[in-house]
């Protein structure tokens, strides 16, 4: 989102529809009312079966890539990636 759009929302402090967060890049996905309780469930469920211990890796390696230029983001997430193969 960019700078003018992200002051608009916060001065104006309108509410907005999910399908305009959606396209400003605010959430990552929209489910109708009956279905979003069965769409975050079967997100939680997925989440579970993952290690723990890779998840956090992978958290931490995405915020620390985020204001690296491309190539030391990239060399970041080879490093991570080679690093990951310790919880499999």
């Amino acid at each position: 989102m960019g700078r003018k759009t992200a002051f608009e929302l916060l001065i104006l402090y309108e509410n907005i529809h999910a399908q305009k967060a959606l396209n400003f890049g605010m959430i990552n996905r929209v489910a109708s009312d009956d279905q979003v309780l069965a769409a975050a469930t079967k997100m939680a469920e997925r989440l579970a079966d993952f290690n723990h211990d890779a998840l956090c890796l992978t958290r931490k390696t995405l915020r620390r890539a985020e204001n690296l230029p491309i190539g030391k983001a990239i060399e970041l997430g080879l490093d991570m990636g080679f690093t990951a193969k310790i919880y499999q």
